[in-house]
C-alpha cells in the first residue's frame, strides 16, 4: 500500500497506490492511514482464504473418492502438505494444538510423507503446539 500526496493520478495507476491531495490528507491523516491498513488487512485475509479453499478442495476431492485403491493412488506430497498446513492454520485460529503421531491405519509410505509435511508446517507455525 502506498499513499501518494500532491500528485495527479497517472493514466496508468500502479496497483496498491492511493493518490490524495496533501491538504485533504493533513486534515484527517488518521482516517486515510486507517483505511489503508484496512485495505491491506482485507488483501491478506483474501489471500489466506484463497489458500485455504485450495487446501479444502484437495481434501474434499480425496474424501469423495469411494474406492480405497483410487485414494491410495491419489495421495501425493501436495495433498499431505495441504492437510498439514490446514491443520496448523486451524489450530492457530482456534488456539489448539496439532498431534502428529503414527497411525496404524495409514500406509508407511504416506505416513512418512505426511510426517515430513507436518514437521515442515510446524516450523512455519512456531506459535502452534505440535506433539
Amino acid at each position: 500500500m502506498r499513499i501518494v500526496l500532491d500528485m495527479e493520478e497517472p493514466a496508468q495507476r500502479r496497483q496498491g497506490e492511493i493518490y490524495i491531495d496533501r491538504k485533504s490528507f493533513l486534515v484527517k491523516p488518521h482516517e486515510y492511514l486507517s483505511f489503508a491498513c484496512d485495505l491491506v488487512d482485507a488483501a491478506v485475509h483474501a489471500s489466506q482464504l484463497e489458500t485455504e479453499v485450495e487446501f479444502l478442495k484437495q481434501i474434499h476431492e480425496l474424501m469423495s473418492l469411494a474406492d480405497a485403491q483410487a485414494v491410495s493412488e491419489r495421495i501425493t506430497r501436495s495433498v499431505c502438505r495441504a492437510v498439514a498446513e490446514y491443520a496448523f492454520r486451524q489450530a492457530a485460529q482456534m488456539g489448539g494444538r496439532v498431534y502428529g503421531g503414527p497411525k496404524w491405519t495409514v500406509s508407511p509410505v504416506y505416513e512418512g510423507m505426511l510426517k515430513e509435511e507436518m514437521d515442515a508446517a510446524a516450523e512455519r507455525h512456531p506459535d502452534v503446539i505440535y506433539q
